[in-house]
């Protein structure tokens, strides 16, 4: 039966109470020790325009990087799949200049495409994006690196952190990863990458 008025009302006033706190709180610490918002921005480093080879793209690369980095499917690795049909749609390009666009965006080591898998690499969304500064990005991140079907992204990526990656984050924030924990389809790519 639904609420009279009355009841609806009372309802919605009522205050929460401890009780409703600690079942919030101990759901929270359940799907994960912090939550991940999804992408509402994206960060650009000033330094972009002082960078020689940035500068020497064509305005198209400019404007379809610019577009790539705002995605808000684009995950904390730098990984989205590739959707040249929509992105000329956003940024009123013909398909085929955004294909060149794109193909100059690899060719200055800016992105990478995966066209077997249908996938495309920001190459430094992790570092700029703010995600190594923080351990609950860090460990989103590391999620998010099992759904990466490329293996050549997977290991371009892996190799982009460094063999010395997890000791470090583990060193910076020893109280963070008692919490929680890199997943475990990256770790096992991690150690099987820089096994020596």
């Amino acid at each position: 039966r639904l609420p009279s008025g009355a009841e609806a009302k009372s309802q919605l006033e009522r205050k929460l109470t401890s009780a409703d706190y600690t079942r919030w709180r101990s759901l929270r610490q359940d799907i994960g020790w912090r939550a991940v918002m999804a992408r509402t921005e994206a960060r650009i480093k000033t330094s972009i325009w002082i960078d020689d080879v940035f500068l020497s793209l064509e305005p198209n690369a400019k404007l379809v990087y610019m577009m790539l980095l705002s995605q808000p499917k684009l995950n904390n690795c730098g990984v989205m799949s590739y959707t040249p049909g929509s992105w000329a749609n956003l940024t009123l390009l013909h398909q085929e200049d955004l294909i060149l666009a794109l193909k100059s965006l690899e060719a200055g080591n800016f992105m990478e495409l995966d066209e077997c898998t249908d996938e495309v690499w920001i190459r430094t969304l992790a570092k700029n994006d703010g995600v190594l500064n923080k351990p609950y990005m860090m460990i989103a991140m590391s999620k998010d690196f099992g759904a990466i079907q490329s293996r050549v992204i997977r290991e371009h990526f892996l190799d982009s952190l460094g063999p010395s990656f997890i000791r470090q984050a583990v060193d910076a924030h020893p109280a963070a990863f008692e919490k929680g924990t890199f997943a475990r389809a990256f770790m096992d790519a991690f150690n099987e990458r820089f096994a020596q």
